[in-house]
């Protein structure tokens, strides 16, 4: 992989995480349910075997990596549109225009495929 594609990625990752921590942090029923399964992870984790209370970190570590796969796909998903959208606006010069242009595009298009329908 090109040393720019993965600066790029550190780069998604990152903002990623900061974007997700400051929503995270900000929402009470985030906060609620994090604690609720925190107590439940420790209520399984003592209702365990000695011998297989790793397990249960294991998993805890395996659903945090699978969700900064979604973060960072969502997060890059949301910038690829937006700058699709940013390009399209400038070639529009009059307001009115940029905002049927977004509209229709938005029509045609859905919520993920916006850079199929720009052509990049």
């Amino acid at each position: 992989m090109l040393k720019f594609e993965e600066d790029f990625k550190q780069f998604l990752n990152k903002r990623a995480l900061n974007a997700w921590n400051e929503i995270a942090s900000n929402h009470e029923k985030h906060r609620m349910l994090c604690q609720r399964a925190s107590i439940i992870h420790y209520r399984i984790r003592d209702l365990l075997p000695k011998e297989h209370r790793y397990l249960i970190n294991e998993y805890e570590e395996i659903q945090a990596m699978t969700e900064s796969i979604i973060i960072d796909t969502v997060y890059g998903k949301g910038l690829e549109d937006g700058l699709s959208i940013g390009n399209l606006l400038k070639e529009e010069r009059e307001p009115q225009a940029q905002i049927f242009c977004v509209l229709d595009l938005m029509q045609k298009t859905g919520p993920f495929s916006i850079k199929q329908a720009v052509g990049i």
